[in-house]
């Protein structure tokens, strides 16, 4: 049985990640550009006809990674220039790993497309 003590804590917790999600939002170019290139392109991929159901759920499935990738890429760029203000090779391999994960999520976001697109050809 779920204590109602720990149910109580949802919305509190609700507050944070939206607040988290409006600092992204603020302080992110790059999380700002996904933002607006999943509300350009998801609404194609759900009215296009002939776009199967499967393809339509693994575009949003992996817009939806997208995001996730670049908030987590972003949380740590900025723990890493706060706890390294210096430059440091081991910094810097944090932020290009960090980058290389949103790259590699953008092309399978990519590629999911090209999937959906050639479904319907």
């Amino acid at each position: 049985m779920v204590k109602a003590a720990s149910l109580s804590r949802i919305p509190k917790a609700a507050g944070y990640a939206l607040q988290g999600l409006k600092a992204l939002y603020q302080r992110e170019a790059a999380f700002r550009q996904q933002v607006w290139l999943m509300v350009l392109s998801l609404p194609v991929a759900w009215y296009v006809s002939g776009i199967p159901l499967w393809a339509k759920a693994l575009v949003t499935l992996c817009s939806g990674l997208c995001l996730i990738v670049e908030a987590i890429n972003s949380a740590l760029e900025a723990l890493i220039d706060y706890l390294a203000p210096d430059h440091h090779k081991e910094a810097g391999f944090v932020k290009d790993v960090g980058s290389a994960a949103v790259m590699m999520a953008l092309i399978i976001w990519s590629v999911t497309w090209a999937i959906a697109i050639k479904s319907i050809a």
